[in-house]
Order: C-alpha cells, then structure tokens, then sequence
C-alpha cells in the first residue's frame, strides 16, 4: 500500500514534492488519461512538474499493474525511471530499490 499511498499523495501535492519513489506498486487497469484523477494525462505538464519519477519491481513479482503501468506511461511521454531486480515483493528488493532511488534524489 505504500506505493500507491506515495503516488497518490504525491500526484496531489505537486506544490510540496519534486519526486516520487514507487516501490513495487501495481495500479491495474491503467490508464493515463483516467486514472489517477487524470495526473498523469498530459506528458507536457507532468513532465515539467515533476524532477524524477521513479518506478520499480521485483521481477518475481506479478507483473500486472506494473509492467504495463510503465508501458503505458513511456507511450503517453510520460518521463519517468523503470527499475527492475531480481526478487519477490519483500525488502530485499526495496533495498535495491532505495539504492538506486536515493542518490538520484540529489542529482541537478
């Protein structure tokens, strides 16, 4: 639940975050247009608004909600980093994850 806490919260609060990590979240059914409250419909403005996107999974993991939320972004212009590793969704991969996240946190 956190990814998806983390992007909806986030998507809403553009004013206070420049990036989003989302770490083995699933958001099935997606579509940039609709879900979301449409946040993420116009690649223009998502793409200036936003620092760094950051999206990840375990390739254990199921990958629905996931590979094609990322698909579906790269089609829509949707700027943003995939991340994959090998493991499950448990913190062994969040771990790789973050260690791949952070430091992009700092970067210009």
């Amino acid at each position: 639940m956190g990814a998806m806490q983390a992007l909806r919260i986030g998507l809403k609060h553009t004013d206070l975050f420049s990036a989003i990590g989302w770490f083995s979240g699933a958001e099935k059914d997606f579509d940039p247009h609709n879900s979301l409250g449409g946040a993420l419909a116009d690649a223009t403005k998502v793409n200036g608004a936003w620092r760094l996107l950051w999206f990840g999974r375990g390739l254990q993991e199921n990958s629905a909600g996931r590979t094609d939320f990322h698909e579906k972004l790269e089609k829509a212009g949707v700027r943003h980093i995939w991340f994959e590793c090998d493991g499950s969704h448990e913190w062994q991969v969040w771990r790789k994850h973050f260690y791949d996240f952070a430091p992009r946190l700092f970067r210009e």
